[in-house]
């Protein structure tokens, strides 16, 4: 007889995406995302075979609470909505603070808004939230760059323009180009965040 058991993970889902301008990227747009509960259960559920959680070695307490916002804040670059894959954008800094981990059974809702256009920098409020009570796990501000072929970009106007998604579109699962784009932004800041838990302080400083 098995003793397993099944996990039902929902993937991050897009809440709600405010923009000043359709079709444009605009400093004031910001937006939500939503994780569902279960995915700490996931991550720290034993690999098969072995007596260490999948999440081994990415502190999933912490890096929960930056993936909702992560997620969000790729939705504000509007990326999701692009059709073309000429650059992509890279978390170049951050400036991150946690209240406390994330806890099991918590639904998580990131947050996420532009403050700032600057010459070759786009700058994002962030923040992670539980849905069920409202209160604040994680702020801070993250800072990203056009690139291409790992080479930064000046940033230009037509980065910040693209064609708006349908309604049906925009009430759906962020897509696959977001979760890798939210992936590659957790591996780039998995070593920051191995210092900061190791620290006594709770905030880590800007790459």
């Amino acid at each position: 007889m098995s003793t397993g058991y099944l996990l039902r993970i929902l993937k991050p889902t897009t809440t709600r995406v405010s923009r000043r301008e359709p079709g444009r990227v605009t400093a004031g747009d910001s937006a939500e995302a939503q994780i569902e509960s279960g995915m700490l259960d996931l991550l720290s559920s034993p690999v098969a075979g072995s007596s260490l959680p999948l999440g081994a070695g990415v502190l999933p307490e912490i890096i929960l609470a930056l993936s909702a916002a992560g997620t969000a804040a790729y939705l504000v670059l509007g990326h999701h909505d692009r059709d073309n894959d000429t650059f992509d954008w890279l978390a170049a800094g951050l400036a991150l603070s946690w209240r406390r981990p994330v806890r099991r059974g918590e639904v998580l809702i990131g947050r996420a808004r532009l403050r700032d256009v600057r010459r070759s920098t786009l700058h994002l409020a962030v923040e992670t939230s539980a849905a069920a009570t409202g209160e604040v796990l994680m702020t801070g501000e993250l800072e990203f760059v056009p690139v291409r072929e790992g080479r930064a970009l000046r940033l230009s106007d037509g980065m910040l323009a693209f064609e708006g998604p349908s309604p049906e579109a925009a009430r759906t699962c962020f897509s696959a180009h977001t979760g890798g784009r939210v992936a590659r932004l957790l591996l780039a800041l998995r070593g920051a965040l191995h210092r900061l838990c190791s620290r006594s302080a709770p905030g880590a400083r800007a790459l």
